[in-house]
């Protein structure tokens, strides 16, 4: 897990937080990149999540060169 960061879902939002934030990436199960959002302040980026079905989603966090992976549970 990414040290320092978080993640949160409001209103079919993806809020990313966390230093020295670089990028964003959504992908559904089968690997397709679904958005890709870059973190111009270095610490907060959100992604829309509104035009997504339910199911299961992969979150990838660039922060400090490192890439980080998560699983989405989109209900």
């Amino acid at each position: 897990s990414l040290v320092g960061s978080e993640m949160c879902i409001r209103d079919s939002s993806l809020t990313v937080r966390s230093t020295g934030l670089q990028r964003v990436k959504l992908f559904d199960t089968n690997g397709r990149l679904l958005s890709s959002v870059i973190a111009t302040d270095g610490t907060e980026v959100s992604v829309s999540l509104a035009n997504l079905v339910s199911g299961v989603y992969l979150v990838q966090v660039m922060a400090d060169g490192q890439v980080h992976t998560h699983r989405l549970l989109k209900r």
